[in-house]
């Protein structure tokens, strides 16, 4: 594999960032090289964020091109469609269906789309796309925090990422804290169901 570019999006407190965290580590862990960049303006108060991860062979920019996004994960619909210019016909996108009104809507006084909106816009780009109520299995099992780590047991189920199931495991050992590690397991396993 030449290169794998992932978009992971969503809001705030939603854990993107340990998300890309615990997929960088996995394919560093076993010879990818990785890059990856955050960009996020009011995050900590629910503010959108979109991290860029890139992992593969030759890789030297953390940026993902417009349009040449494999992967778009999102924890939240509406963060999905800032995504869209990442995208192309191939690309996957993964949604949870949990709508959070971010700060950026709140701002800009814009009503909240509905999801078949979001999805028909999506549409236009991609139409590989997988939902999920990640938010609500998460918070049945542990919390609704971990919708990220459900989330990537999905990804994983549906093969949408070029990682072993055992690698992504072996990852969340590495990044989640070991008081929070039982819980984040039994979650990601079950987004494999």
């Amino acid at each position: 594999m030449k290169e794998f570019n992932i978009i992971l999006c969503g809001v705030g407190g939603q854990g993107v960032l340990t998300l890309a965290a615990i997929i960088a580590r996995a394919a560093l862990n076993h010879g990818f090289e990785v890059r990856a960049a955050e960009l996020h303006g009011l995050s900590q108060r629910f503010g959108s964020i979109e991290t860029h991860l890139r992992f593969g062979k030759g890789i030297r920019s953390p940026l993902v091109r417009q349009a040449s996004a494999h992967l778009v994960l999102a924890l939240e619909p509406s963060e999905a469609l800032r995504a869209c210019r990442y995208a192309n016909p191939e690309t996957s996108f993964l949604l949870d269906k949990k709508p959070i009104i971010s700060n950026t809507l709140y701002q800009l006084k814009q009503l909240y789309p509905p999801l078949d909106e979001i999805l028909k816009r999506i549409k236009r780009f991609s139409e590989k796309i997988y939902l999920t109520d990640a938010t609500q299995k998460a918070k049945a099992m542990a919390s609704p925090v971990m919708a990220n780590v459900y989330l990537l047991g999905k990804a994983c189920q549906l093969g949408l990422l070029p990682l072993e199931k055992s690698w992504l495991k072996e990852a969340i050992k590495e990044v989640v804290p070991e008081r929070h590690l039982k819980e984040n397991l039994l979650v990601f396993n079950a987004g494999q169901l």
